[in-house]
């Protein structure tokens, strides 16, 4: 005789965790102080309010949250917006525009992104590779969006692209902490980047009431098994 489904589904039902979000920003209201700039921008098309514009220099930009609950890893999304003329690998060492972005919990980091973006059709990009791998690939390759923010550069009438990342990562502690940091080598008003849609979900472990519950599920299945069994 087969088991009952009850059965079956508390032999296995431990073993799933509870995907759930435990932060996100949009930018439409405002900053909160987990972000350690909080400038805010307008895009000139769509009105679409973000997290910049940062620019020229090694610009820093990072987020840090605490208290989150019991969980296995932790998956971090946003929107990377590339503004107006960045040069991607540029025309040797050293002339790139760049972004890296590390995550980790404050005190241990790991790299997750590495890379160069192109908004000239004369300049190629290291990305979806790493810049440290050396491929090239044609400007915008792998841009969610292409020219829809509206920003413009001399007689260039819009130059602007939209780039969306997800990272999972092994991660158990309570604090959790996002770094972005953009290589440019011109002015603010020739190219700059920022940030929208910022989500942090973790997949958190079941509390003990669930697996008790659970495990009670389990053991009525059981018993009605065994009745019909022991009639059979």
């Amino acid at each position: 005789m087969k088991l009952p489904i009850a059965l079956l589904v508390a032999a296995v039902a431990p073993v799933f965790v509870h995907a759930q979000v435990f932060y996100s920003a949009d930018f439409q209201g405002t900053v909160g102080s987990e972000w350690s700039n909080t400038t805010t921008s307008t895009t000139p098309i769509g009105a679409r309010k973000f997290l910049g514009e940062f620019g020229l220099g090694n610009n820093t930009v990072s987020l840090g949250l605490s208290g989150l609950p019991a969980h296995t890893d932790v998956t971090f999304a946003f929107d990377l917006f590339a503004i107006r003329t960045w040069d991607g690998n540029g025309v040797g060492p050293g002339d790139e525009d760049r972004f890296r972005v590390s995550l980790g919990n404050g005190v241990t980091q790991s790299e997750v992104l590495n890379t160069t973006f192109s908004n000239h059709t004369s300049q190629l990009q290291a990305y979806p590779d790493s810049l440290a791998s050396g491929l090239t690939h044609a400007p915008r390759t792998g841009a969610a969006e292409s020219d829809t923010l509206g920003y413009s550069f001399n007689a260039i009438p819009i130059i602007d692209t939209v780039y969306h990342f997800s990272f999972t990562l092994p991660h158990s502690d309570t604090s959790f902490n996002a770094v972005f940091l953009g290589t440019l080598n011109q002015g603010l008003t020739d190219e700059s980047w920022g940030l929208d849609n910022v989500t942090v979900s973790v997949s958190a472990v079941p509390e003990p009431s669930e697996y008790a519950a659970v495990a009670g599920l389990g053991l009525v299945g059981f018993a009605l098994w065994r009745r019909r069994a022991a009639r059979a």
